[in-house]
């Protein structure tokens, strides 16, 4: 039987305790237990239950006030909705909640709302069935309004509307209620704070596990959305951590508990979660218990090394440098030392009660013999420590003991500067081996050790070193040649240091100062060379002995040191050694603008540092033949490399076409000193126009800086465009610059045209409008539209002065 109500008890089975515990409570419904046992308790429910059973104990299904029938009385019936009581129905009117699908889901928030109404095909509305008291057991604002002008006895309280207690013909004051609210009384939206919950910053999907939830959000903009309403009746669904913390400042009253965390046990927002566990954004603002970070990332990026399967693995979150931290764990269902250790500090409510795994679940002691660390991912395996090695520089750590924090964990702590591996098994070392490691584990016992050795040659422990390579202490036995210094080489640039020596740390630190300018390799034989030459470092171990990293030869071709230059190059201790091209100069050309800097030899400071300065305002390209030019050229370059030898970057040319060095411009184009050697079309100055307002400046000739700048001041109030082909004029157009370019020659980028339509140069404005100096030559209404455009007008004005002065001389003439 459906009685339960969602209350996951069968209280609503029955008004009496003895009636109630007749029932049972399953999966969302009740059923009586024995209908054997029922005696003279009877209603509606037991009826219906013990009539449909497989004995059919009642003698009917439905209960007419004292027995079970198998009808109702005449002009009674019994349902579902009545509770399979007999009763006079009490029908409500129609209301407009079908939402026009002709059934009545949209009636309530439920089945429990929408199965008290029946969809009535005369009015196209919904109505509810019966509106008596036994009949509704959900109330809201359409089973209100329908059930407000129900006639009959025991129905629920009239009223139409629902003011979120019962039905009532007028609202709280402040409330207000019609079919929009669904006829349910509401305040004004009390809004949220926004909060960051949008998934794909377009909707507020992510704020919510279900479209009711979500549908509370209003989207404000990128991940923000806001509670549209945090009054406690306009949640059809249970709170979340997103709604606690928009709603946890919202003003006004009969809101939600205020509390910007959700507290999922009580149900309800909270302003600080329960001891144990925390919330933030990363958690949706929901209590979770507390997790502490481990040390299990294995590439500093990711939490691969936190589990052996991609399930496990997506239990942790990447913090920062090896550290990750279980993102729940109450979702956390595999255990291994890590998942342990992360979760051993959370409360009572996770499994994890213990810091340690071993093999089956968490514990807080290994079994005997038997440990755990970070060393063997907090799961407990039998040790086999190695003896100590004088590894700690501190006397207090084993940092002195490895380079990285996963091989120094591999240590533990022993007397004075001693350490000592903690498990030498090979599956606890991994790759993380260096010299400590294989002098401390050497001689361990047991089984599964790394390769016995006691000293490392860059790939595993080994006994002897290679030919040619030794290990000591000091060189924390790792296998390494003998030192083998360089050189002197005078690549100090203060006297005091090796900086100048190399462009990088790394290639400076390998040098040892000397005396004066002096500096040399302090180990031609250290591994870290190869991968840092440059022309000083293969000059300084040019002989050295054994320099197994270094390649003989005392020139640098780039890539390693040679003896000989490849061909065509040069290297001496002007360029440091270093194979290049011999220098290719250029020219000189007058583009100093200052005499005493080349920046007036190009827009860039690239461009600009390509040229040396010489005299007065002369300049040179410093190098034709280097890369960079032919990748930022100019008209100044290219005049300057034209005749340089084998300028194998530039073409040969003395003027720029915009793209490359030309030695002649693109028909119609001209370049010279005056244009930097660009090619360009010759200039295309326009006539005389009257439009300086000030007899200094062009100021007058346009409202912009961009429309004033295509004029040059003259006499007076006079200005011309100075180049009526420049591209920027056709974009930048007024009456003055029409005017002024009506005659140019060949001025392509502007309509021929002396006056301004607004849009372009016209030769006559359009019908109805004229220009003159006055409007700046700009088109614009006759104050007479009849009498035509300017030109018109005047030529009309002229026609009649001279057809009344002939019209005078002929009365004269008469008389």
């Amino acid at each position: 039987m459906p009685c339960s109500y969602g209350n996951q008890n069968c209280s609503a089975c029955g008004s009496t305790p003895d009636i109630q515990q007749l029932f049972t409570y399953q999966n969302g419904s009740c059923y009586v237990t024995d209908c054997q046992t029922i005696g003279n308790l009877k209603n509606g429910w037991i009826c219906n239950s013990c009539y449909n059973g497989d004995q059919q104990v009642t003698s009917g299904q439905y209960f007419d006030g004292t027995n079970c029938v198998n009808e109702c009385p005449q002009g009674q019936q019994a349902g579902d909705f009545t509770s399979y009581i007999c009763e006079v129905v009490n029908q409500g009117q129609g209301v407009g909640c079908d939402q026009g699908d002709q059934n009545c889901d949209g009636c309530g928030q439920n089945d429990y709302y929408t199965q008290q109404f029946t969809y009535n095909n005369g009015v196209n509305q919904c109505q509810v069935t019966n509106c008596s008291t036994n009949g509704v057991r959900f109330l809201n604002g359409y089973v209100c309004n329908s059930c407000s002008t129900a006639s009959g006895s025991g129905n629920i309280p009239k009223g139409k509307f629902y003011d979120h207690k019962t039905c009532t013909d007028t609202c709280p004051s402040g409330y207000k209620a019609d079919q929009s609210t669904g006829f349910v009384c509401q305040a004004p939206p009390n809004p949220g704070t926004q909060v960051q919950c949008s998934q794909d910053s377009q909707t507020c999907n992510g704020c919510g596990n279900n479209p009711d939830t979500v549908n509370m959000f209003k989207h404000v903009s990128g991940q923000n959305c806001s509670v549209i309403d945090c009054h406690q009746y306009a949640f059809s669904a249970s709170v979340n951590g997103w709604i606690c913390k928009s709603c946890a400042l919202a003003t006004g009253s009969d809101n939600i508990p205020q509390g910007e965390y959700y507290d999922e046990n009580a149900d309800t927002c909270v302003k600080s979660c329960p001891i144990g566990t925390s919330a933030s954004a990363n958690t949706d603002y929901l209590c979770r218990p507390v997790p502490v970070a481990v040390p299990c990332s294995n590439d500093s990026s990711t939490c691969k090394g936190c589990g052996s399967d991609v399930a496990t693995q997506g239990y942790f979150n990447y913090v920062s440098g090896n550290n990750c931290i279980v993102q729940d764990c109450t979702q956390a269902t595999k255990f291994n030392g890590w998942v342990c250790n992360s979760c051993s500090f959370v409360n009572a409510q996770t499994p994890f009660q213990g810091k340690y795994y071993n093999g089956s679940s968490c514990t807080d002691n290994c079994p005997p013999g038997q440990s755990a660390s970070a060393a063997t991912g907090y799961t407990c395996q039998v040790i086999n420590p190695g003896v100590p090695v004088a590894c700690s520089k501190d006397a207090q750590t084993c940092g002195g003991c490895g380079s990285t924090s996963d091989i120094q964990n591999l240590f533990s702590k022993s007397k004075g500067n001693l350490c000592e591996v903690t498990d030498c098994s090979s599956n606890i070392i991994g790759s993380n081996l260096n010299g400590w490691i294989c002098n401390s584990c050497q001689n361990a016992s047991g089984s599964g050790n790394i390769a016995a050795g006691q000293y490392f040659d860059g790939k595993t422990c080994v006994k002897n070193c290679p030919p040619g390579q030794q290990a000591s202490a000091d060189t924390g036995f790792v296998c390494q040649y003998p030192p083998s210094p360089g050189t002197s080489v005078a690549c100090s640039t203060d006297s005091s240091t090796c900086g100048g020596c190399g462009t990088t740390n790394s290639i400076q630190n390998l040098f040892t100062h000397g005396k004066g300018n002096l500096c040399s390799v302090t180990d031609c034989n250290l591994s870290v060379i190869g991968s840092n030459l440059n022309g000083w470092v293969c000059n300084s171990c040019q002989n050295a002995s054994g320099g197994a990293n270094v390649a003989a030869g005392q020139y640098f071709d780039g890539k390693t040191c040679v003896k000989n230059c490849p061909i065509g190059q040069q290297a001496s201790v002007d360029t440091g050694f270093v194979c290049q091209n011999p220098p290719n100069p250029g020219a000189s050309v007058t583009c100093s603008t200052d005499s005493s800097t080349c920046a007036g030899c190009g827009a860039t400071n690239t461009i600009q540092n390509l040229f040396t300065h010489g005299q007065g305002n002369i300049c040179s390209v410093t190098d034709c033949k280097l890369s960079v030019v032919g990748s930022n050229l100019n008209g100044w370059v290219c005049n300057s490399c034209q005749n340089a030898s084998g300028g194998a970057n530039v073409a040969a040319g003395q003027y720029f076409d915009g793209k490359t060095c030309v030695k002649n411009c693109p028909i119609g184009q001209q370049a010279s000193v005056d244009t930097g050697f660009v090619c360009q079309n010759p200039p295309n100055p326009g006539a005389s126009v009257t439009c300086s307002t000030d007899s200094s400046t062009c100021a007058g000739c346009g409202a912009t800086n961009t429309i004033q700048n295509l004029f040059t001041h003259g006499q007076g109030n006079i200005c011309s465009v100075t180049d009526c082909k420049l591209s920027v004029v056709g974009s930048n157009l007024n009456g003055w610059v029409c005017k002024s370019c009506s005659s140019a020659s060949g001025s392509s980028n502007i309509p021929v045209g002396q006056y301004y339509d607004g849009k372009t140069c016209v030769a006559d404005c359009p019908s109805g409008q004229s220009a003159t100096a006055d409007t700046g030559y700009v088109c614009k209404p006759l104050s007479n539209p009849a009498s035509g455009n300017n030109n018109q007008s005047t030529a009309s004005n002229a026609s009649l002065i001279t057809f009344i002065l002939g019209f005078a001389a002929i009365l004269n003439l008469l008389f």
